[in-house]
């Protein structure tokens, strides 16, 4: 009997920790207004001739099809512009939409955004000034609300973006809702720690990235230099361009678990780009 019992906790105790196969046929995506294109807007390559422009909003779903080429199957956007608005309400949401669509992978770049920035903890309690505990406690909410799928997840860790907060005339970001340099260090440091110990997460090296972006450092995304002269950033200096959405989904493809095998892929972002601009009609 102790025997079996042994063998049966075993046994689940293995269950809970598969890293399930990832595939590319149904790719959820979730996530803040990064992910969602907030201000993303692209021109089309044949504007009807009875209009002056046409253009259409895209979002990191619409992109990834176009990266990954048609070795991707079905691309589900569940993500949220609002999610500054409430993040636990709101990522709770995306989850159980997502898991609602049986994917087979998620990709979640900016999910946990809004679980270390923002201006208020768990209980809705203000941050202070020593903002580390309230913060960290905020960001496993966040890890929690992952830790529901069993399929792989593409995580970013949290970028460095305080010099949005202090963009002219407007920012849209507050000075109180940026991490202290201790706190962001410390829910970094969590989320490295908890990709490298769970099978089922990837590490998807988002600050990395956007400190480059900040700094204008040219980029190698998906084995392709990229032109330092590109615009990544909008004017808010924390959204994408329609190129840094690009940037993105080519950050997503490097990062896919090596067992996914992409024939297909686009790497060159202007191709990307005039892909995009041919499909809106």
């Amino acid at each position: 009997m102790n025997l079996l019992l042994a063998a049966t906790i075993a046994c689940l105790a293995t269950d809970a920790t598969i890293n399930t196969t990832a595939t590319l046929e149904r790719v959820a995506v979730i996530g803040a207004s990064a992910s969602a294109g907030w201000g993303v807007v692209l021109p089309s390559a044949h504007p009807p001739k009875e209009r002056m422009a046409l253009n259409r909003h895209i979002d990191l779903a619409d992109v990834l099809p176009v990266v990954l080429g048609s070795d991707a199957g079905d691309v589900i956007d569940h993500t949220d512009t609002m999610f500054f608005a409430s993040p636990m309400k709101v990522g709770s949401q995306e989850v159980r939409d997502a898991i609602a669509s049986n994917p087979t992978i998620v990709i979640a770049v900016d999910f946990l955004f809004w679980y270390g920035y923002g201006e208020r903890g768990v209980s809705g309690e203000r941050h202070t000034e020593n903002d580390v505990m309230s913060r960290m406690a905020l960001l496993e909410t966040g890890i929690a609300a992952i830790e529901r799928f069993h399929v792989p997840v593409l995580v970013g860790d949290l970028p460095d973006v305080s010099a949005a907060a202090a963009v002219e005339p407007i920012s849209l970001l507050k000075q109180t809702q940026v991490p202290s340099r201790k706190a962001l260090q410390a829910m970094n440091v969590r989320i490295h720690a908890w990709a490298a110990n769970d099978p089922n997460i990837t590490l998807v090296p988002l600050a990395d990235t956007v400190d480059r972006m900040v700094r204008n450092v040219p980029l190698r995304l998906n084995s392709f230099n990229w032109d330092s002269n590109n615009r990544l950033l909008q004017f808010d200096r924390l959204h994408p361009t329609p190129w840094g959405l690009v940037a993105l989904g080519e950050l997503t493809a490097q990062s896919l678990p090596q067992t996914i095998k992409v024939e297909t892929m686009r790497r060159n972002p202007e191709d990307v780009l005039a892909k995009l601009r041919e499909q809106t009609r």
